[in-house]
């Protein structure tokens, strides 16, 4: 089939070569197309909006997908200039370099926490549930007592004792807790 000589050949050659241009300049065409369409959707829009104003109907902001300030300041010579910056500097460096904010760090950071807070100590958990029965409160152990109650496997805060058993007796808490119980068994 292919091997690494006739493969770099094929990829030096004319034929290749006048391949990729015809990709390129098709792919250029789509671009400009679907950037011609997007432009001849907001026009369309904004004329029916500002017909309705002519008509004296009421427009709502909601009703615009974009600003029409935005679109001013695009055209700003202030941010052209900062446009050109931020492009030559992307040119300039090498894709090693360009740099990225920590925000995908911080991301991380934020839903390890959300991780760590749901977290529960299966060893509370008892090995095996009954089945439901509203007169009966379980899981009673997994209730912390704070300024009120709060009933970890469900993320709940109760205010009193009575409410807090009553949220024991409860169905939802009956079916989260029997999730806890499936969880630990795996």
């Amino acid at each position: 089939m292919w091997d690494s000589k006739s493969f770099d050949k094929n990829l030096k050659g004319r034929s290749h070569h006048m391949m990729m241009e015809k990709r390129n300049e098709t792919c250029t065409i789509k671009v400009n197309l679907l950037h011609e369409e997007q432009r001849a959707i907001k026009m369309q829009q904004e004329m029916v909006i500002e017909r309705f104003q002519r008509q004296g109907k009421k427009v709502f902001d909601n009703e615009r997908a974009y600003y029409k300030m935005l679109d001013e300041h695009k055209l700003t010579a202030k941010h052209l200039q900062v446009l050109a910056k931020l492009r030559s500097k992307s040119i300039d460096k090498p894709d090693e370099e360009i740099e990225f904010g920590d925000s995908l760090d911080e991301d991380e950071e934020y839903f390890e926490a959300k991780e760590k807070k749901k977290d529960i100590d299966l060893t509370d958990i008892p090995p095996e549930i009954s089945n439901f029965d509203s007169k009966i409160t379980i899981g009673d152990n997994l209730v912390v007592e704070l300024n009120g109650f709060l009933c970890r496997p469900c993320n709940k805060f109760c205010n009193s004792k009575e409410e807090s058993n009553m949220h024991l007796r409860s169905y939802t808490h009956y079916k989260t807790l029997s999730k806890l119980v499936k969880a630990k068994a795996l």
